[in-house]
């Protein structure tokens, strides 16, 4: 048996509904489909307290041993995180089939006590917390744990983890960061496969894999230029990809991602590493492609292609008159600017809800 949520539920049942009308298929057929899915029961209060519950437990367990730590012996500390974390496992476990509320609020007490651990386990034998390791370690203890679970927060969990194990990468062998890759593969086949593609871990991912990016290129001494050009085609690479579910969310990413970089590659100071007038050159070469695929896309993609103009607008009129007139002009016509792009955005958004 399958566990959909209420909505996809809701979905299929007015599709096989529309067939019934059709006569393709009977109304005992229908019955028989249904009995191989599940609702899943939507999120409670209850859900939430408990969620909150963990954490600060987990906190309260994490302060209260970080306080008194100096004055534990070593075997009395290794006593307290491991007895901890084992205790809040299987009680977790055996809770699992009666008070699976409770057992998921334990599981997530579990966590964060295993991630504790590592921390101060390795302060007992280095000076210096190497934090890569340690978010790397606990990315590696969520992960079976999330998988078992089919749990969304305990994914979004080892997102954070890979996400801290990739920003704290100081002097990192390329073995090391190229081993990160596998960690947002694994994330990108895990919500695809087993949580139908959830929203929040999609933005998880897109955040993973363009610190991944930066990290790569800083590893490399790469110019800005060419850092920011890559994520500007993974910025395009999402804008254009055809998905399914989250069609509109793929797309407003991949406008915020063309937003920025395309306002940063617009500007000289991005392509400093070159010479002036190869890089006076080139910005302005980007300034007219980026021109071009924001005015292509007004057909297509209204809304986005908008905020595209805006950029684009805004961006070449600050680079070219900032230093030029006054800078009360200059706030007074941004502020008119701004306040034109709002009214036009807010008119099609309008004009695209009533097409709908």
């Amino acid at each position: 048996m399958k566990i959909i949520t209420q909505k996809h539920f809701d979905d299929m049942m007015e599709e096989l509904t529309y067939l019934e009308q059709q006569h393709v298929i009977s109304a005992e057929q229908i019955q028989a489909a249904k009995q191989h899915y599940q609702v899943k029961p939507p999120l409670s209060i209850l859900s939430i307290i408990l969620t909150v519950g963990a954490i600060l437990i987990g906190i309260g367990v994490l302060i209260a041993v970080s306080t008194n730590w100096m004055y534990l012996a070593a075997i009395t500390k290794f006593t307290i995180l491991i007895g901890a974390t084992v205790t809040s496992y299987v009680l977790a476990f055996s809770l699992q089939t009666k008070f699976e509320r409770t057992s998921r609020a334990l599981y997530y007490v579990a966590v964060f006590i295993a991630g504790a651990s590592l921390y101060f386990i390795e302060g007992l034998y280095t000076n210096m917390v190497n934090f890569t390791t340690t978010a790397l370690l606990w990315a590696l203890i969520i992960a079976p744990l999330a998988y078992f679970l089919r749990d969304v927060f305990l994914s979004l969990l080892f997102a954070v983890a890979v996400f801290i194990a990739t920003v704290n990468y100081y002097d990192a062998s390329l073995f090391y960061i190229s081993s990160l890759l596998p960690f947002i593969g694994a994330l990108v086949w895990f919500n695809m496969r087993k949580l139908r593609n959830n929203a929040l871990l999609l933005v998880a991912v897109v955040a993973l894999t363009i610190m991944w990016l930066t990290t790569f290129g800083d590893y490399f001494n790469a110019p800005a230029y060419s850092v920011l050009l890559v994520v500007f085609g993974f910025g395009l690479t999402l804008f254009f990809t055809r998905s399914a579910q989250h069609a509109t969310l793929t797309r407003w990413l991949g406008t915020a991602l063309l937003s920025f970089t395309g306002a940063m590659l617009m500007s000289d100071f991005s392509w400093q590493s070159l010479h002036q007038t190869t890089a006076t050159t080139l910005s302005i070469i980007f300034t007219i492609g980026f021109a071009v695929l924001a005015f292509s896309l007004l057909r297509t993609a209204h809304l986005q292609a908008i905020v595209l103009i805006a950029v684009l607008i805004i961006t070449v009129y600050t680079n070219y008159t900032f230093d030029l007139i006054p800078k009360s002009v200059f706030f007074v016509v941004a502020g008119l600017l701004l306040i034109g792009f709002g009214y036009w955005f807010e008119r099609t958004r309008r004009e695209v809800d009533s097409i709908d």
